[in-house]
């Protein structure tokens, strides 16, 4: 019960950061901070992270079951947190960059 509490409070809050389509994180940003986009329900197609993130945090995209396409990790990311993409159920596939 607290969970779900807690997940409704994260999606208030996260509100005015949710969008709509694909999400592109910004070029030069290095890491995407706790809980972040969860719950954004509303995107779809692909989630589009650039080069400069090294870290992506915990459950940064929970629950965000709108992503239909790709999720391609550069090879710059070092770190994923506990449950980042949890419940990002409709993901098509998972790329993890090399080179």
């Amino acid at each position: 019960m607290l969970k779900l509490f807690f997940l409704i409070l994260l999606k208030q809050i996260n509100t005015a950061q949710c969008g709509v389509g694909s999400l592109t994180i910004a070029p030069g940003t290095t890491s995407i901070p706790d809980y972040q986009y969860t719950s954004c329900v509303d995107y779809t197609g692909s989630i589009i992270i650039p080069d400069s993130v090294t870290k992506i945090g915990v459950q940064s995209f929970y629950g965000c079951s709108g992503f239909n396409e790709a999720l391609i990790i550069p090879e710059s990311v070092e770190t994923i947190r506990y449950q980042a993409f949890a419940d990002c159920i409709n993901i098509k596939t998972l790329e993890f960059k090399t080179k």
